[in-house]
């Protein structure tokens, strides 16, 4: 398939951040709890699955992924029947999302894409929690759209067609990279580019609800170095 974009898209919670295996390490330090209380994995997983099930979807709702992120992580001690956190512990573990660590793979794959094209975060996280964990990183982008700025979040048709009309562009001429066939279908349904790059310890141990694509993607790719070897390699725009 003959691949042409002007620009590229990253999802980058899931994607682009290893959200998991962050939040573990950030627990193990904060935790209150003895050793052995709640598994940490399970713990961050249903963290995790609260957090997107209170912000996939939304549209200008009057709160955003870190008020998210606080209310569910008081929701998961519930639902794990734990004492409850104390506030600076409690604190320090949701803004620990601040701190996370991208994907090994991604920092020089991302530099080598902007040499040639823009790179773009296209997230539902909060535009200052983007800033300070690209900072964290060392990521330079071109630029960050997140949903927050939009007020019509993920998988919403509005968010995708607004992306791209803010970079002056068809849709046709934009890559949306995810490792979720969620985002990525919703991209397609747009008329945009699709790339599918596999992120199998996203979910720790579990592993991802969905590994694989379960559509015809432009690009299937195991790591962000073959993903930009296949862009630029067929980039054309």
């Amino acid at each position: 398939m003959n691949l042409t974009c002007k620009a590229v898209l990253f999802d980058t919670g899931g994607t682009v951040l290893d959200w998991h295996g962050s939040l573990v390490q950030a627990l193990g330090a904060l935790t209150p709890w003895p050793a052995g209380t709640v598994d940490a994995h399970a713990f961050v997983n249903e963290w995790r699955r609260r957090s997107m099930g209170g912000i996939v979807g939304q549209v200008r709702p009057p709160f955003d992924m870190d008020d998210v992120h606080r209310s569910a992580l008081k929701a998961t001690v519930e639902h794990f029947g734990l004492t409850p956190m104390p506030e600076p512990a409690a604190t320090g573990l949701w803004q620990a999302w601040r701190r996370v660590s991208a994907w090994p793979d991604f920092a020089p794959a991302l530099q080598r894409l902007r040499g040639t094209l823009p790179a773009v975060s296209f997230t539902m996280l909060p535009t200052s929690l983007v800033v300070d964990v690209s900072r964290h990183n060392g990521l330079t982008w071109d630029a960050i759209v997140s949903c927050q700025m939009i007020g019509i979040y993920k998988p919403h048709a509005e968010a995708y067609q607004t992306a791209v009309r803010w970079l002056g562009l068809g849709p046709a001429d934009v890559l949306m990279v995810a490792c979720h066939n969620f985002d990525l279908n919703a991209a397609q349904d747009q008329g945009m580019r699709t790339a599918f790059v596999r992120r199998p310890a996203e979910w720790g141990p579990a592993g991802p609800p969905d590994p694989w694509p379960n559509r015809v993607y432009d690009l299937v790719v195991d790591d962000f170095d073959t993903l930009v070897d296949g862009i630029l390699g067929r980039e054309t725009g």
